[in-house]
C-alpha cells in the first residue's frame, strides 16, 4: 500500500498525482462555465429539451444545438477527434465524452 504524501511533498514530487490533476476535469469545468454565461448548459444537462418536431422553436432549438456540437467537438485535441462518433445531440455527445474521458472518484481494490 502507497502512504499518503506528506506535508509538502505532493507539489515537490514529480511522480505524485492525484485524481483531481485530470486535464478533463479542467476542460469541463471551463465550458461549462462558458456555456452556463451563454444561457445555454441546459442543452448539455438535458434541461432544455428538444421540441417536438412540428413545434415553432424547432429550427431555433436545432441552431443553437448544432452550434454546441460544434464548440464541443472542436474543444477535443484533433488526434482524438476520429475516436469520437459524429453525435447531432449535443447532450449525447457530451455524455459520451464525460463516460470516455472521465476518471471515478471510487476507490479500486485488486481483490
Amino acid at each position: 500500500m502507497v502512504d499518503p504524501p506528506k506535508e509538502g511533498e505532493k507539489l515537490s514530487n514529480p511522480y505524485s498525482l492525484n485524481s483531481n490533476d485530470n486535464p478533463g476535469n479542467i476542460i469541463t469545468q471551463a465550458m461549462r462555465t462558458a456555456l452556463r454565461a451563454k444561457k445555454k448548459y441546459g442543452f448539455v444537462d438535458g434541461t432544455i429539451k428538444q421540441p417536438i418536431e412540428n413545434a415553432p422553436e424547432i429550427e431555433d432549438w436545432w441552431t443553437i444545438n448544432s452550434m454546441l456540437v460544434s464548440w464541443v467537438f472542436n474543444t477535443i485535441e484533433p488526434k482524438l477527434r476520429s475516436t469520437i462518433s459524429h453525435m447531432e445531440i449535443v447532450k449525447d455527445l457530451w455524455d459520451d465524452i464525460r463516460e470516455r474521458f472521465s476518471i471515478s472518484n471510487r476507490h479500486r481494490s485488486n481483490s
